[in-house]
Order: C-alpha cells, then structure tokens, then sequence
C-alpha cells in the first residue's frame, strides 16, 4: 500500500473541514481508500 497516498487523502480531509472530521468527511474518504484498493489491485492485476 502506498501511505503516501492515504496520508495525502487524510491531509485533505483535515484541511478541508479545519480538522474536524465530519460525516461527509469520513464518507468521501471512505470511498478515496475504496477507490484506491481497487486502483491498487488492478495495477498488480494487470502486466506492466
């Protein structure tokens, strides 16, 4: 897994909502860590 990548979602997150992680918050980076497995898993799934 890429932390870089999570920890640049977690960053947005936090500074889109002044640090307070709302409901929102948490379902749009919910589904950027959903998006980014499945990116993750079909980059190892397919030849390079």
């Amino acid at each position: 897994m890429e932390k870089t990548a999570i920890n640049r979602v977690l960053q947005v997150a936090y500074s889109r909502k002044g640090g307070i992680m709302t409901r929102q918050a948490k379902a749009v980076l919910g589904a950027a860590l959903i998006l980014l497995g499945v990116y993750m898993m079909l980059q190892q799934g397919l030849p390079s």
